[in-house]
């Protein structure tokens, strides 16, 4: 949401991605995150959910 409104209303893919690169670091409540022109990812989280069912196999 920070990026969309740094943008501003003439929204284009370019102006985008700028305003991800000028963010920097980010604490998103919590969760922190990290953009530049050389890390457009954000963050390399990665978390794995899986449910069990009542048998104990896993539910994908």
């Amino acid at each position: 949401m920070r990026a969309l409104q740094a943008t501003g209303p003439d929204l284009t893919r370019s102006g985008l991605i700028r305003s991800f690169e000028a963010m920097g670091n980010v604490d998103l409540g919590g969760f922190r995150a990290s953009f530049s022109p050389q890390r457009r990812q954000g963050s390399d989280f990665v978390e794995l959910t899986f449910m069990v069912g009542r048998d104990g196999a896993f539910i994908h």
